[in-house]
């Protein structure tokens, strides 16, 4: 017996129709199957779609075998049982939530909500006539943007070359590396830790533990001098402050220098370690501890970015520990690091990779003193915007920089925002 083509009213023809009009209890059952398939094929509209599927296949061939082939599949697909949605929701329900908890520490990101209106913009045509052309999420306010809290680019999926120069070509190491990474990056919250963060013992930390941006080199890598032997952080302690609180701030310092000052990927950097005025005793206490652990993250999850490293004005007994420590350390790495010890010696070792005009007063150079250089007032300023910003209730129109770009520019200038407010990360690795 050869079947029509059943559609979707000629399933009602199928059904048994008693002679009296009444729809017994056993009729009544495929009935309202037949209803609840034919509703949800179209409400999702899949019956359709691979109806013309099937039948865009076979246009070559006759009428009557496209249908005879397709019936099976009409068959299975209209009187499959309905998924029950009440189910649905109790799988979603009962699901375990996934989301990674963060340390106590570290906030959630802050959402803000952003409104944006339309504008009707003049835009001439070629034949040199205007036309009005509506545009919408144009921002209504200056502060309030989605500019400001978009996130980092997507890490690549293919491991960055960094980490596959760091592995010296293992591309399983290099790939367990990058994993390792990203899985820090997220469960610190490192995407949101620059410019979403509040930061308010920044100053007290730059003022009891000395560390600077300070100018670049000859070949374009941003300096860095750090003065372990100089800080207190005893006094940082006292203040209510934790070693974690110190390594953050120490990651955000860091990520500011590779998301803002540079943003090169494959850049290199030089590090100047002033040691001046150490003693033995300073190597068990709290400042050595604090560098170990801020280089051991640093080296472990931002590889390949240590251009040069000076030691300078060591101590005379330093020499017995480093001689210790080089069995510990890479041959590469080795060969990038400078120990000096006179005054001489490290003006001399400082110009061959930084030039005289850059080098600070401090070290013989005739730049500006540590702590003035503009890579220091820009850092300082984008802290003092994120305090703002984070710390204060009032958060609209509270940037000061965009008040003072609005004033300057004058009218018309509603969508401008300062760089600190348009900033976007580089990386997210």
């Amino acid at each position: 017996i050869r079947l029509p083509f059943l559609s979707s009213s000629s399933l009602y023809s199928l059904q048994r129709k008693p002679k009296n009009g009444k729809v017994s209890s056993e009729d009544q059952r495929p009935k309202q199957r037949i209803i609840r398939t034919r509703s949800r094929t179209l409400l999702t509209g899949k019956f359709q779609t691979k109806k013309k599927r099937e039948t865009t296949k076979r246009d070559n061939r006759g009428k009557t075998t496209r249908k005879r082939r397709l019936l099976p599949l009409l068959l299975n697909k209209l009187f499959s049982p309905p998924q029950n949605p009440l189910q649905v929701e109790k799988k979603k329900k009962n699901e375990p939530n996934k989301q990674q908890q963060l340390p106590p520490s570290i906030s959630p990101p802050l959402i803000r909500k952003t409104s944006f209106k339309s504008k009707n913009v003049l835009q001439e045509k070629k034949d040199g006539s205007q036309r009005k052309v509506r545009f919408a999420l144009i921002p209504t306010n200056i502060h309030d943007t989605a500019v400001e809290f978009l996130p980092p680019p997507l890490p690549p999926k293919e491991v960055p070359l960094r980490f596959i120069r760091a592995c010296k070509g293992n591309l399983k190491q290099a790939q367990l590396r990058y994993e390792q990474t990203l899985l820090w990056r997220k469960q610190h919250d490192m995407n949101y830790l620059v410019n979403q963060r509040a930061h308010p013992h920044f100053h007290l930390i730059k003022q009891h533990y000395p560390h600077y941006f300070h100018l670049r080199s000859r070949k374009n890598e941003p300096v860095f001098y750090e003065k372990p032997s100089q800080g207190n952080i005893r006094a940082l302690f006292e203040a209510g402050m934790s070693m974690d609180d110190l390594i953050r701030h120490y990651a955000m310092i860091t990520e500011f220098g590779w998301q803002f000052l540079e943003r090169n990927d494959l850049a290199q950097s030089v590090t100047v370690f002033d040691l001046k005025g150490a003693r033995l005793a300073d190597f068990v206490s709290d400042s050595i501890e604090f560098v170990r652990k801020a280089t051991a993250f640093s080296g472990q999850h931002y590889p390949e970015r240590v251009g040069h490293i000076y030691i300078i004005h060591v101590p005379s007994w330093f020499q017995l520990i480093w001689s210790a420590l080089k069995s510990f350390v890479d041959k590469d790495m080795l060969e990038k690091i400078t120990v000096l010890r006179n005054a001489n010696q490290v003006l001399d070792a400082l110009k061959e990779r930084i030039p005289i005009e850059n080098i600070p007063p401090e070290y013989g150079g005739t730049s500006v003193p540590l702590g003035k250089s503009p890579e220091e007032q820009i850092l300082n300023q984008f802290v003092d915007h994120t305090n703002r910003q984070m710390l204060t209730l009032d958060t609209l129109n509270s940037c000061c920089y965009c008040k003072q770009q609005k004033e300057e520019e004058g009218e018309g200038c509603d969508s401008k925002m300062c760089r600190f407010c348009s900033w976007v990360y580089a990386r997210s690795y």
